[in-house]
C-alpha cells in the first residue's frame, strides 16, 4: 500500500461520524460476578447516557446494542 493510499484511507476513516454515546460507553464499567463476568443493566446504561424514560423505545435499545456490539 502506497503512502497516498494510506493517507486516503486514514482520511476516510476520520471522516466517519462518531456516535455521541461512544465516549461515555467506553468508560462504563459493570460489576464482576462470582463467575468473573462483568455485568451492567441496560437501565443503568441508559441512566448514564441520560436518556429520559419516555425516549426509551425499542429503537433506543437497538441503537444501544449496535454501540455495544
Amino acid at each position: 500500500m502506497s503512502f497516498i493510499e494510506k493517507l486516503r484511507a486514514s482520511q476516510a476513516e476520520a471522516a466517519q461520524p462518531v456516535d455521541p454515546w461512544r465516549l461515555r460507553l467506553e468508560r462504563v464499567r459493570g460489576t464482576t460476578g462470582f463467575d468473573g463476568l462483568e455485568r451492567i443493566s441496560t437501565q443503568t446504561l441508559l441512566d448514564i447516557l441520560e436518556v429520559p424514560q419516555r425516549k426509551r423505545t425499542a429503537g433506543t435499545y437497538r441503537h444501544l446494542m449496535v454501540e455495544l456490539g
